[in-house]
């Protein structure tokens, strides 16, 4: 009898057949839906970054998808819908035409997002973190955003920390390597990610981040996380307490993913994507997380 995580398993599937070298950036996706966290890549142009997000979101039954293109003149509009000027001038009432825009996506990627200006990124914290659209004007307004992705071809300025730490996913996605996968690129026998072959539903996805989130901890996964806090605080690596936490979340969904009901160790390896903030920090992580979750793989 096929389960929930059959179905999910099916749908990962299906975009590694059609997004070629992008295993782990698709895990990321997925871990990202199933603790409804924040993925951000980085990584030069061209690297179908936004087209494994239309993919997830093609595959996703009933999901509502919003894409925006971020500059330095963005504005609230831009995402959240323009200000109804008929509704204002006729009935004086100050309401948005969000048809279409953020504010009822499941699903968000906003591209180029280190190139938005600070005041729109601002915007987006509360957002993010309590899933409510907040505009000066306005009241808190309920998302049905389930995670939030984001690329970039630079990393954010220093001014940007607490944008910056509300991605607990990352990574630095590369150009194809493989020649036989460059040469499908090149003779355009690449294939079509709309070509749907496995979905999941919105009550699905919702099911699923409620399985994960009873997945059980053990004293070796809690052992092995204060080892990993305290190695990475000697190589000055600053994780927040709000991203630690949220740590907790993607390690019971990469063990439910992976068809565990309970953590073990091995299962850290997904904070390879979770703890670094600079693309330089990332060896390190990777280093000091395989020491207490793979050993024998660092080796």
């Amino acid at each position: 009898m096929s389960t929930l995580r059959d179905t999910v398993l099916a749908v990962r599937a299906d975009l590694n057949a059609c997004l070629l070298e992008r295993e782990t950036a698709v895990d990321n996706a997925l871990l990202a839906l199933l603790t409804g966290e924040h993925f951000l890549m980085l990584g030069p142009p061209g690297t179908a970054k936004s087209m494994l997000v239309r993919a997830l979101c093609a595959r996703i039954t009933g999901a509502v998808y919003f894409e925006k293109a971020m500059s330095p003149v963005t504005v609230p509009e831009d995402i959240y819908g323009p200000i109804d000027l008929i509704r204002l001038s006729e009935h004086g009432e100050w309401v948005r035409r969000d048809v279409g825009s953020m504010s009822r996506a499941h699903l968000v990627f906003l591209d180029e997002i280190a190139r938005s200006n600070e005041a729109i990124r601002d915007t987006l914290l509360v957002a993010m973190n309590e899933r409510l659209a907040q505009v000066v004007g306005y009241d808190p307004a309920p998302l049905p955003l389930l995670s939030l992705f984001s690329a970039s071809n630079s990393t954010f300025p220093p001014e940007s920390a607490a944008f910056n730490d509300r991605f607990l996913l990352r990574e630095v996605v590369q150009p194809l390597s493989d020649d036989g996968n460059f040469l499908l690129l090149v003779t355009g026998q690449l294939p079509d990610w709309r070509q749907v072959n496995a979905a999941i539903t919105l009550e699905e996805v919702r099911q699923a981040q409620a399985e994960a989130a009873h997945i059980k901890g053990t004293p070796e996964v809690a052992q092995a996380i204060l080892t990993l806090k305290s190695a990475l605080s000697t190589e000055g690596i600053v994780v927040s307490d709000r991203k630690w936490g949220w740590c907790g979340k993607l390690l019971k969904a990469r063990a439910w993913l992976d068809g565990q009901d309970a953590l073990d160790a091995e299962h850290c390896t997904a904070l390879v994507h979770a703890l670094w903030t600079e693309p330089k920090e990332a060896p390190v992580v990777a280093r000091e997380v395989y020491k207490v979750a793979c050993p024998l793989a660092l080796r």
